[in-house]
């Protein structure tokens, strides 16, 4: 049987282990936040620091509940061990047509298919970043013009911090754009 002292030190170990939390923005407005190792470890918020705060909070009941009860708690995903190796059934088309394209390039298949994945992976999560970027960019473009309609409710002051806000977005999606230009290798 676990003591009280027993299960406050593990709760602070597993506090601190590095989870995967998912921000996904919401259309209404607002954030839906997971943590995905946890199942059902999830909330919302109107801001990201309140979503930050909020999955902190969730993240603490969850682990709480789970150690009171004695289930098995996930580690991080980015704890998890991998081999480096994984078996792929795919169509004769598909390994032939690869084949050829390493054979062209003059590396192996295996080099190949590394490089196809990584490509692709990366090009997901620029994408993503990216959609993230101008649903906030988008977000604020509609405060601010829900702001200036009604000018009596703004000081000069406050449009000048929604406008470098926009402005932020703007720059950081030109950041990133030209931190994945592809040269043949993401930088």
């Amino acid at each position: 049987m676990r003591t009280t002292k027993n299960k406050k030190d593990l709760l602070q170990y597993y506090m601190k282990l590095p989870y995967s939390i998912r921000i996904i923005p919401e259309e209404a407005g607002g954030y839906f936040v997971e943590i995905e190792e946890l199942s059902g470890c999830m909330t919302q918020g109107d801001t990201i620091e309140e979503v930050m705060k909020n999955i902190n909070e969730a993240k603490e009941l969850w682990l709480e509940s789970a150690i009171e009860d004695g289930f098995e708690i996930p580690k991080p995903k980015e704890m998890e061990e991998y081999s480096g190796k994984f078996l792929v059934r795919l169509p004769k088309y598909i390994h032939k047509r690869i084949s050829h394209l390493a054979e062209r390039e003059g590396v192996s298949l295996n080099q190949m298919i590394v490089s196809l994945l990584s490509e692709r992976s990366v090009i997901k999560e620029i994408r993503s970043e990216i959609k993230s970027i101008y649903w906030e960019m988008d977000k604020m473009k509609t405060e601010l013009y829900e702001l200036n309609s009604k000018p009596q409710l703004l000081s000069s002051n406050a449009k000048g911090i929604y406008k470098e806000r926009i402005s932020s977005s703007a720059g950081i999606i030109r950041e990133k754009q030209s931190k994945y230009q592809y040269n043949g290798v993401p930088q």
